[in-house]
């Protein structure tokens, strides 16, 4: 049960409102796997709610932000999808998914430089983590965007 004492924490940026309100890990991972499904159903909007929820609940966590990033970039809403891929990457800096989502979404906003950046590294991560990309079906296709994309750029 939340305290007064934790409420005041979470007010005064002492601790995060998930802490505060004493959520678990199985409770966020519930709704994240809900969120997740409307995504996949195209429910975009109603997964970006969810999302925005559990961040404000988890702040400091990569998946959320990377999340909210990817659906963005299906809404063309490219300098939103940007920001919370900078901050999933900022947690998470190797996180192949999230670095080709970024440049896709730089290359939509025309700056092909810090798109072409991204895929570069995204690709020369793929080939220091072969088996990682071998075994994950998200990051191979991630990995075979970001070539292809890459390409696009040369031409």
């Amino acid at each position: 049960m939340t305290t007064e004492n934790q409420m005041q924490k979470w007010l005064d940026g002492q601790m995060t409102l998930g802490a505060a309100a004493d959520w678990n890990k199985d409770e966020m991972r519930i709704i994240s796997e809900i969120a997740y499904a409307l995504a996949q159903q195209g429910r975009h909007r109603e997964a970006i709610v969810m999302f925005e929820g559990l961040l404000a609940i988890a702040p400091a966590t990569a998946y959320f932000q990377a999340a909210l990033g990817a659906l963005h970039l299906r809404l063309k809403d490219f300098s939103k999808a940007v920001e919370y891929l900078d901050a999933a990457l900022e947690i998470e800096p190797s996180d192949l998914v999230s670095l080709v989502n970024r440049g896709e979404a730089k290359m939509r906003l025309e700056k092909t430089d810090d798109a072409r950046a991204d895929f570069v590294r995204a690709v020369d991560l793929a080939g220091a983590n072969k088996r990682q990309v071998d075994n994950n079906e998200e990051i191979t296709l991630a990995v075979k965007r970001a070539r292809a994309l890459l390409a696009a750029l040369k031409s």
